[in-house]
């Protein structure tokens, strides 16, 4: 198979793949108050109702989806300077982007780690509180979603690799 054809294959597989993925993603990065799993995909509303949480796992629970709010934020304030520095450096006659991507760059990289530290720390004290029962709940579902990801690896790795 040449090039295109397979670049053509590998685009559709990924968009059908992803596609309601990114469409989600994109959706919560772009807004503050779009709905989003508070634990990304390790749940969604179907296992948050299967879990049958108690009121102080449903506080906690609501308590990181705020939390993933505010670091999106924080994310998307350092994204959107970053934007802001690269048109006006992408309008002079000759840009330096190396600047414009260099300025900066220490309190991006700080934001960002930190809002992924928090989160997983945060996600892993919520998994902690859980009873026996609903640990397994949600690590059935997470082994589902890695051997979907597995299987779509290989899938991609295949088209990729065809010849």
């Amino acid at each position: 198979m040449n090039s295109k054809p397979r670049k053509l294959i590998l685009t559709a597989a990924l968009i059908l793949s992803l596609g309601s993925a990114w469409a989600g993603l994109g959706n919560y990065w772009n807004s503050s108050t779009a709905a989003m799993p508070p634990l990304g995909n390790m749940l969604d509303q179907k296992l948050i109702d299967e879990l049958d949480l108690n009121e102080t796992q449903q506080a906690a629970l609501a308590q990181i989806h705020q939390q993933t709010q505010a670091n999106v934020h924080a994310v998307q304030k350092e994204m959107q300077a970053l934007r802001q520095r690269l048109d006006k450096e992408l309008a002079k006659d000759v840009p330096d982007l190396r600047k414009a991507f260099e300025d900066g760059l220490e309190a991006r990289q700080a934001t960002v780690l930190n809002a992924v530290n928090l989160g997983r720390e945060t996600r892993l004290d919520f998994y902690d509180s859980l009873d026996p029962e609903q640990k397994r709940m949600v690590a059935d579902r997470m082994e589902l979603s890695l051997t979907r990801l597995d299987r779509l690896r290989q899938f991609l790795m295949q088209l990729l690799l065809a010849r």
